[in-house]
């Protein structure tokens, strides 16, 4: 990348980074209330709507927002960029036709699907609620992709963090109100915040993008919609596939538990345990990637569209370092604190055990999130397909002939075999497309010694402390600078690469 546009995505990074930090502060936080005031029933409960509710969310995105990131990358690379606001409103009405259809059948089907596929009637009546946001949903989600095209980080964090906080204020409010009359209605009170925070968060995207565009010149052409199909529809077949399996593995989850000989109420728990309290906190560091992959679809996007695959490999090579670094590093601290994690965090001993059981995937996930974003900027969003769906029959084969045999052990050993098949496709794939070199040895293996030794020297100064919130702070904070600095001495992190790192910040 030159100099400037190296700033620019930094730039971008870091806010989308601070919004993504401050999103899963408050996911956490958020989810610590619902523990203390729902249970981890409850929390099961409402995970298990919400697996329903994402294969609609799928259903009414439909590719919208990559096809649109895209698109309006293709425009932009244009003298004057004149086809922006046809191509986006192609999309939008796109977005709502699909988002109506997902809307309307959700709603229609909200209490067969409840009753005979999640196998508790209680989640109809929030289905129905949820149905009322699909729409906002997946038009938001098309002006987000645009914004994402135009490097509008700052603008896209402002709006998620707003949602975020109408979403936690009224769920707060709403749960005093409904939940005395009952779990279900606990339900219906969190999932009409989510529906209010959506179309705020609608509205004031299409009034940011009203402002954005209106100095914008316009030119009339040929309806982008083939081209907008072209790159929507493999997508969206994919997104269908794959939440669909991932809806029905999450369903069998439960019911996988309960004939494993658990009662329902514990099965659900269970579920929530690990769905509700385990994963937040497994990727609440991964804020950073997130950023570093939703940037790289228009910058990879732009690159396949100049030709540019010198570039792209070096993209895709620097963030796979990075992403196996940091994964590694976060994968130590997560193995080794995950008592004191578990403990400060919810003060559950349960979390603490699958927290330690589920942290070695983390490099595996991390890397999956990353990988899965630069393939679809380089155009191989039909691969991308394929992994998933793999992936998803593969995992649902798992649950089906694991979890009735060894219950919960049987559901860590499927998120394990699941996540290293997709990573080993996906990898695969990437280095095909970009020829980009992996670097075991400096990439992975001397990082798993450094974050040892970082961790061994971090609990050493601090052995013999009272254990408190601060110290843990305290000792993470120590063993990621002593992870840093190890790095830097075994030449992993290089003269060169600080000499990158620093080059974004200065002038020309």
């Amino acid at each position: 990348m030159k100099v400037k546009r190296a700033r620019t995505f930094l730039v971008n990074t870091v806010a989308l980074t601070t919004t993504s930090l401050v999103m899963r502060a408050l996911g956490v936080c958020f989810s610590v209330y619902l523990a203390g005031v729902i249970g981890a029933a409850g929390m099961g409960l409402y995970q298990l709507t919400m697996s329903a509710y994402t294969f609609a969310v799928t259903l009414a995105c439909s590719g919208a927002r990559l096809a649109t990131t895209r698109l309006v990358v293709e425009e932009l690379s244009t003298v004057g960029g004149a086809g922006v606001q046809r191509v986006t409103r192609c999309c939008l009405m796109y977005s709502a036709f699909f988002g109506l259809l997902a809307a309307v059948l959700l709603f229609w089907f909200a209490e067969p699907v409840s009753s005979g596929l999640l196998g508790d009637p209680r989640p109809a009546l929030s289905l129905r609620v949820l149905a009322v946001s699909l729409p906002f949903l997946a038009m938001g989600g098309v002006l987000g992709g645009y914004f994402n095209a135009r490097r509008r980080a700052l603008l896209n964090a402002g709006v998620q963090i707003g949602e975020q906080l109408v979403r936690v204020a009224l769920s707060v409010i709403l749960l005093k109100w409904l939940l005395p009359m009952g779990m279900e209605y606990g339900c219906v009170a969190l999932v009409s915040a989510s529906c209010i925070a959506e179309a705020t968060s609608f509205t004031a995207y299409l009034v940011l993008y009203r402002e954005d565009v209106r100095s914008r010149p316009r030119k009339k052409g040929k309806n982008p919609l083939g081209r907008l199909l072209k790159i929507a529809i493999p997508d969206a077949i994919s997104s269908y596939v794959r939440s669909g399996l991932a809806t029905a593995e999450q369903m069998l989850i439960p019911a996988g538990l309960k004939r494993s000989g658990q009662s329902s109420e514990n099965a659900l728990a269970a579920y929530g345990t690990i769905g509700g309290m385990v994963v937040p906190i497994l990727l609440f560091p991964s804020a950073l990637l997130d950023s570093l992959a939703r940037l790289l679809v228009p910058e990879l996007a732009e690159c396949l569209t100049r030709d540019h695959r010198v570039n792209a490999r070096y993209m895709v090579s620097r963030v796979l370092q990075i992403t196996m670094l940091f994964s590694i590093g976060v994968m130590g601290v997560m193995f080794s604190f995950a008592g004191e994690l578990g403990m400060a965090i919810y003060k559950r001993s349960d979390v603490a055990l699958y927290l330690k059981a589920l942290s070695p995937v983390i490099p595996f996930l991390y890397i999956d999130v990353a990988v899965d974003s630069m393939l679809k900027g380089l155009g191989q969003q039909a691969s991308s397909m394929r992994y998933n769906i793999i992936d998803s029959l593969f995992s649902v084969m798992l649950i089906l002939w694991l979890l009735p045999r060894y219950a919960i052990i049987g559901y860590l050993i499927t998120i394990y075999a699941g996540q290293i098949l997709n990573f080993g496709l996906s990898i695969r794939r990437l280095q095909k497309v970009t020829a980009f070199q992996m670097k075991p040895f400096s990439w992975i293996l001397t990082p798993l010694l450094c974050i040892t030794g970082a961790i061994s020297a971090a609990r050493l100064l601090f052995h013999g402390t009272v254990p408190t919130l601060v110290g843990l702070i305290l000792q993470i904070a120590v063993a990621a600078a002593l992870y840093f600095g190890c790095l830097t001495a075994m030449a992993v992190i290089t003269d060169s690469d600080r000499a990158w790192f620093r080059s974004i910040f200065k002038n020309g």
